[in-house]
C-alpha cells in the first residue's frame, strides 16, 4: 500500500497523445455490446466467439503486452510480468547489474504486460519460442500464469513455468500481500 499512497505524479490526460490505434475487425452484427435480449448462454457465446478476439486485436495494434528485452541470440530464461511487479523486477534486475544488454548477453527475455486478459497465443509464442524457463511475477491471484500454462502445455516448445510456486511446489511468490524488489 505504501508504494501507492505515498506517491504523487503529473500527467498529461490529453486524448490526443494515446495514438490509440483501431484494428481491423470484422464486427458481428449488432457490435460487441451488451445485449438486454441475449441469454447468459448467447453472452458466453459473443465472449467466446467475438469479444476475446476483438480485444486480442486491440492489444496487438496498440502494443500493450510486448518484449522488452529480447535475451540475446540464445534466450534460455524468461521473466513476464505486469503492473508494479514490472517495475520491481526491473529494480531487482538493476540492483544486481543486469540491464539490457546484460540480459542480451546472459539470455535473459523480459515481457511486459500490459493487459491481461486475454493473453494473445501468438504474443506468448513468440515470447516462449526457446526459452527453458519462464518465471512469472505477478501480485495477488495468477492470472498471467494460468494463460500461459493453458496457452504453451502441449506444445513443442513446452518451457518449465515457475509463478506462485517453484518446480517442486515450494511457494515462490505469495498470493497475499505485496512484492518488492
Amino acid at each position: 500500500v505504501k508504494d501507492n499512497i505515498e506517491s504523487t505524479a503529473s500527467v498529461d490526460a490529453s486524448i490526443e497523445r494515446l495514438g490509440i490505434v483501431i484494428p481491423e475487425f470484422d464486427m458481428p452484427p449488432g457490435g460487441l455490446n451488451i445485449r438486454h435480449e441475449i441469454d447468459m448462454l448467447g453472452q458466453e457465446e459473443r465472449l467466446h466467439e467475438y469479444k476475446r478476439a476483438a480485444a486480442s486485436a486491440f492489444i496487438q495494434a496498440n502494443g500493450l503486452n510486448r518484449i522488452v528485452y529480447s535475451g540475446g541470440r540464445n534466450p534460455k530464461l524468461g521473466v513476464i510480468t505486469i503492473g508494479k511487479s514490472y517495475l520491481d523486477v526491473r529494480q531487482a534486475l538493476e540492483d544486481i547489474g543486469i540491464d539490457e544488454a546484460a540480459a542480451n548477453r546472459i539470455g535473459i527475455r523480459l515481457f511486459k504486460v500490459g493487459c491481461p486478459w486475454p493473453l494473445d497465443f501468438q504474443h506468448i509464442a513468440d515470447f516462449a519460442r526457446g526459452l527453458d524457463t519462464i518465471v512469472v511475477v505477478e501480485e495477488k491471484r495468477s492470472l498471467i500464469e494460468v494463460q500461459l500454462r493453458e496457452n504453451l502445455y502441449g506444445t513443442a516448445t513446452q518451457p518449465m513455468i515457475v509463478g506462485k510456486k517453484d518446480e517442486r511446489g515450494d511457494w515462490l511468490f505469495p498470493a497475499k500481500g505485496a512484492l518488492d524488489p
